[in-house]
């Protein structure tokens, strides 16, 4: 592939890289904006805050019991993650059949 054919290639994937990251990227820099300025800058043309600040996330952790949700949500992820991990039969255990659990399907086996 000669070199003028890469830097397009590389442009084109640069530029679709930040047209699938700009929304992520506005959220982001959107929540450190106090809230009667989040939608203003649509509006006027204005993209930049006066001034930015962490009081909305100081704010999410007063408002409502997130410590409590983050700790259900690690403690179901991490209880499936560990059950299908342990019901799994692996190979090197010398334990005929499978279990047909999500890891290792029946059909992953090949059995000499």
């Amino acid at each position: 592939m000669n070199t003028m054919r890469k830097l397009l290639l590389t442009l084109f994937l640069a530029a679709a890289a930040l047209l699938y990251a700009a929304p992520i990227l506005f959220m982001v820099y959107s929540s450190f904006k106090p809230d009667g300025e989040v939608l203003v800058g649509l509006t006027s043309g204005r993209f930049f805050a006066a001034d930015l600040s962490w009081q909305n996330y100081v704010d999410v952790f007063h408002r409502v019991s997130f410590g409590r949700y983050l700790f259900n949500s690690l403690f179901i992820t991490l209880s499936v993650v560990l059950l299908a991990w342990s019901s799994t039969r692996w190979p090197d255990t010398h334990s005929p059949g499978c279990t047909g659990s999500a890891i290792r399907p029946c059909s992953v086996w090949s059995w000499p």
